[in-house]
């Protein structure tokens, strides 16, 4: 609960988000480019929400275009199906043009009020030399900049468990299509 309620405080949102929703695309040199979707409700895997998409030929070798697909799908099965339900947070494995292809998606559907969107980057090294330091861990947001997430604290914890789902469940069904 308190790693959700961060999340509305960094994001900002009206409340604590508590339906969350992440997408990540895996995908070998746009062979077999699949993406998977993941729901945690309360803080924990709500493997009903889980789904699998196999991207399309079209899109398979563009990252941004694959993230577009999949976020496009994912949000329309959640408007069309009774079992399914639009996220109070969307999640984004990435930064901002894996952000950009989920706003793009948002805006095909009409969503961009109703589904509150972010990206998320894992650590990177920048710099050289003696200045090569570690990024951290980062929240990408529409129109501002990325917020850097503190290790071990909720918001952080909360995030990274899920994309780490994403990526597992994403990376599984990639090797089982390949």
């Amino acid at each position: 609960r308190r790693g959700a309620e961060r999340l509305a405080e960094l994001l900002p949102l009206d409340e604590a988000p508590m339906r969350l929703h992440c997408i990540d695309v895996s995908t070998t040199q746009g062979v077999a480019t699949v993406a998977s979707r993941v729901c945690f409700v309360e803080g924990a895997p709500h493997k009903a929400g889980y789904r699998k998409f196999t991207i399309s030929q079209e899109h398979a070798g563009d990252d941004f275009a694959a993230m577009q697909e999949a976020v496009r799908r994912s949000l329309t099965l959640c408007l069309e199906r009774d079992d399914d339900e639009l996220p109070d947070l969307l999640i984004v494995d990435g930064g901002d043009g894996q952000l950009a292809a989920a706003q793009r998606a948002l805006q095909e559907l009409g969503l961009t009020e109703d589904v509150p969107i972010c990206g998320l980057a894992k650590s990177r090294l920048r710099g050289l030399g003696d200045q090569r330091r570690e990024t951290g861990e980062r929240i990408f947001r529409l129109d501002a900049p990325p917020v850097p997430l503190t290790n071990g604290a909720p918001e952080m914890l909360l995030v990274a468990a899920i994309r780490d789902e994403a990526h597992r469940f994403a990376v599984t069904f990639h090797r089982q299509r390949r």
